[in-house]
Parts: C-alpha cells; structure tokens; sequence
C-alpha cells in the first residue's frame, strides 16, 4: 500500500469512530400521570360530620285521668289513674299514683300511642274508651295519635269505663221516675205492670215498669236536653207513642233515642258534640208528664245506661261507674 493510501484508510476509519461518538441518543419516553380525584370534606357547625337523616328523638310524658264530663281536660275533681300500660314504637311505661309516666326515644312527629288498663280491678271498674274531646269517641283500644314536637308538653289521656255523661247541665234539678226494666218476661196477663214480680231495675229494686225500655228524666217544661255522646243525626221524628223524637248514632254500634220532647233544635244528616242541646223536655206522645225518655240500643236491641248490681257480666255505660256526670 503506497503512503498515499494508507492515509486515505486512516482518514476514513477517524471519521467513522467521530460519528459513532456524536450520534443523538434515542429518545426516552415517560409515562403520563393519569389525574386523581380527591374528596373535600366540609365539616359542620360542630365541627363533626353528622348523617342528616338521623330523626330527632324526645321524651315524652303522659297522664291518664278519669275524664267524667267527657270533654279531653283534666279538670277539678277528676282523678288521676294509676297502673294504666301506656305504648309508644320505642318503649313503655305505666302510669304511678299521680297518673303520669314517661317514654324516652319517641321520634318527632305524629306517634300511635296504645294504652291498656293493667289496674287489678273488675271488669266493670276498666277504663274502655278514651275521651280526647267533646265531639270524638275512642276504644281503648284505638289508641291515640299524638304529636311530638319537643315542647315537653305532657299529652293527656282522658279514659272512661263507659262512654255517656248526664242528658243535663250541672244546675238542672231533675229525678229518675223509671229505670230500664231488666227482667226479660212479661208480667201476667192482667197484673200491675209498676208492681208485679216480673220487673226489676239495676239496683234490684223496683224503680221501673213492665218492659221500660229506657231511664225516665223527670225535669221542668222545657229545660234543656243535652246530647250524652258525639254523633250523628240519623233521624228527627214525632209519633203518638214517642212524640218528638230525635235518634242520634254514637257509632256502628250504639244509638240514642230522645223520646217526649217539646222542643227539637236539630236536623238530620247533621253532627252533634257531647253536650250540645239537642232540644228542651216535653210530655209529647203518650205521656202528660214532663219528661225525657233516654234509650240505649246496641246493634238495635235496647241495653241499660247502669251496670246491674247483680251480675257480675254486666257492663256500665257511663264514663263513672253507675254515675251520670253533667257534661257542663
């Protein structure tokens, strides 16, 4: 090889080498950082985080009483009940001797309340019905709807053994010339029906006749007749037997005759409240003495007002055991 090329040969093979050595390096690539979401807590006012569906509990007290008059008030001289079981969704209490007890965790808002006479009584002697107003009747078993809204207002639970009170004020006079007849048979043909052996009245005395049917009310011309129960007008009528009349229906099952009045002061179809005058005594009919005729009937048979004395099956119909309270 001549000096001439071993020099072109040395040439090439540095250019080569400097190439090599200069040459960009590949590009990198580097992974993109996808975003990631984050969640801001707001705290509350408290400074805790509280789930906002939680509803508001509150305690809430009773006091159930003797409710005479029939009008949902406690008032003066009606007593308190001890021993009535009283239910609410979260608990149960029963009332103490002053008539009150109290149940915690009652939701806010409308709650059944059930309630249950646990008294160690007679039948008789049970509260029945529960009174919550002038125009509303209740069982006992019903319950009440009562509505909680914190204010620590004690709910009243106003019971009665039966469900009527006094056709009168309390400043009437009047007297009982008849009570309902309870025995079932007739007197003989031809006897006394104010004296036979065949009549007998809740006392098992003889205040009644044949097959009364009802209790008498002796009372002035034109005194006042109030209603004993709430109801409805189902019917406004005169008869030679009955005179005027007015039959008022309690509810499905029970319904009030006022027989012999002078006056009437309502209409069918309409509803009256417990004591609302429905019209004045009368001798209309068959009859020449002022009076009024009051009758009971259940399912369409006539029952008395007053528990008989001598049967222990027996029920009264008075909101006080055998004692027709004035609703007024």
């Amino acid at each position: 090889m001549t000096k001439m090329a071993r020099f072109l040969f040395s040439a090439l093979i540095l250019y080569a080498l400097t190439a090599c050595e200069t040459a960009p390096a590949p590009p990198t690539t580097t992974p993109t950082e996808m975003p990631t979401e984050t969640t801001t807590i707001i705290p509350s006012p408290t400074g805790t985080n509280k789930p906002t569906n939680t509803p508001e509990l509150f305690k809430l007290s009773f006091q159930a009483f003797n409710d005479y008059n029939g009008n949902g008030k406690m008032d003066e001289g009606e007593l308190p009940l001890e021993g009535i079981l009283t239910r609410a969704s979260t608990g149960e209490c029963i009332t103490g001797t002053d008539g009150t007890c109290k149940i915690k965790g009652v939701p806010k808002g409308d709650n059944t309340i059930s309630f249950t006479d646990s008294r160690n009584v007679s039948l008789e002697e049970k509260m029945r019905y529960i009174l919550p107003s002038e125009s509303e009747i209740r069982t006992i078993e019903d319950g009440l709807s009562v509505r909680v809204d914190g204010s620590g207002k004690v709910a009243l639970v106003p019971l009665g053994q039966g469900l009527f009170t006094l056709p009168f004020s309390a400043k009437t006079i009047y007297s009982v010339s008849n009570y309902y007849d309870l025995d079932l048979s007739s007197c003989p043909v031809g006897s006394e029906p104010h004296t036979c052996a065949n009549i007998r009245d809740w006392r098992g005395g003889k205040t009644t006749y044949d097959n009364h049917t009802g209790i008498d009310f002796l009372a002035t011309l034109g005194t006042p007749i109030l209603a004993v129960a709430p109801g409805n007008v189902i019917h406004v009528a005169s008869d030679s037997a009955s005179g005027n009349y007015v039959i008022i229906q309690i509810d499905p099952t029970y319904v009030v005759h006022y027989n012999h009045l002078n006056t009437i002061s309502l209409t069918e179809n309409t509803f009256v409240d417990r004591g609302q005058e429905i019209g004045t005594v009368g001798s209309t009919g068959n009859f020449s003495t002022p009076h009024l005729h009051l009758e009971l009937q259940k399912d369409g048979t006539p029952i008395d007002f007053y528990k008989d004395l001598n049967s222990l099956s027996s029920l009264n119909y008075w909101t006080k055991l055998n004692t027709p309270v004035s609703p007024q």
